[in-house]
């Protein structure tokens, strides 16, 4: 496989991101599926496995994501999503998965990730891979807190 097409392949979320409408919305839907996957087969080891996809996932995302970038001449294209993966495993390091769980999980991040709030958009302007995951990673960790938060008040 060229680098270009595995930096593509990493990019997009496994080509996630060609879907035409909301490659973000459903990037993130999709990555909701790890947690779960992941806390199924192996629940003692769940943190730290899903801990490893989200460093792992981020590195490759900095790279894959900055030579798409490159490519395009964009510099933040809609469906490079490989940011919208990780920062959406981000809230379930928090809070163990369970169906309403991911669902308020989604919910979160998806208004975090949109709304930008301080300092999100700073560290989107930061540029290029880092940038571009950067900003994820950051609404990930406000998605989180907000989980926790309210899954003390909802079983």
């Amino acid at each position: 496989m060229k680098k270009i097409h595995f930096d593509e392949f990493i990019a997009t979320g496994f080509y996630v991101g060609y879907l035409p409408i909301m490659p973000g919305t459903w990037a993130s839907w999709v990555a909701c599926a790890i947690p779960l996957f992941l806390y199924e087969l192996f629940p003692d080891e769940y943190r730290l496995l899903l801990s490893v996809f989200v460093v792992l996932f981020f590195f490759l995302g900095i790279f894959s994501a900055d030579a798409i970038a490159i490519v395009s001449r964009r510099s933040d294209p809609g469906f490079i999503v490989i940011d919208e993966w990780v920062g959406q495993w981000i809230p379930f390091l928090f809070v163990l998965p369970n169906p309403t769980a991911i669902l308020i999980g989604f919910i979160f991040f998806r208004i975090f990730d949109i709304t930008k709030i301080p300092p999100i958009a700073k560290l989107e302007n930061l540029g290029g891979g880092l940038g571009i995951m950067l900003d994820d990673v950051m609404a990930g960790f406000y998605a989180g807190i907000a989980l926790y938060f309210t899954s003390l008040f909802i079983r």
